[in-house]
């Protein structure tokens, strides 16, 4: 593996999204755990603004998420004959995420056009999901068409 050295023009965070989502070269667990941990962060993240207010645990949902992307990348890190087989469901497992997050930015485009949106919080929340999933599944479906084209080519 090469090691990158972080350039001085780029901020920390773009080189780290640049070298570890965006780059092809690292593996699709790693993504799945980048994505499992950004998701449990906003979602405990969440719950502690408001509180820890038991009526509102809703705002754990993006968290319970993420532990499942966890155990995921968790054990496609470990078990290379499942690693195919694990991408994937992370990939259902993205992609219904995304869906039933879609509405969150909607929800945020109206509440920045200064439309009373109610439970704005919860918007927020829910369009950085949507966000976070999307990227993923962007990600990994972009690993997923350069792993098949290698393959293509290594047999032709």
């Amino acid at each position: 593996m090469v090691k990158q050295r972080l350039p001085s023009r780029i901020p920390v965070w773009a080189f780290l999204i640049r070298t570890t989502l965006m780059d092809p070269r690292q593996t699709a667990a790693k993504n799945i755990l980048l994505l499992g941990t950004l998701l449990t962060i906003l979602g405990v993240g969440t719950f502690a603004l408001i509180r820890f207010d038991p009526a509102k645990w809703t705002a754990l949902i993006p968290a319970a998420f993420g532990v499942l992307f966890l155990l995921l990348g968790s054990v496609a890190q470990r078990q290379r004959a499942w690693h195919p087989y694990l991408v994937y469901t992370a990939l259902a497992l993205a992609l219904f995420a995304f869906l039933g997050t879609a509405d969150g930015l909607l929800k945020v485009a109206a509440l920045f056009s200064g439309e009373d949106v109610k439970r704005p919080a919860a918007a927020l929340e829910e369009a950085i999901t949507a966000v976070l999933c999307a990227g993923y599944l962007g990600a990994a479906v972009k690993g997923i068409l350069e792993t098949r084209r290698a393959k293509v080519s290594e047999s032709a």
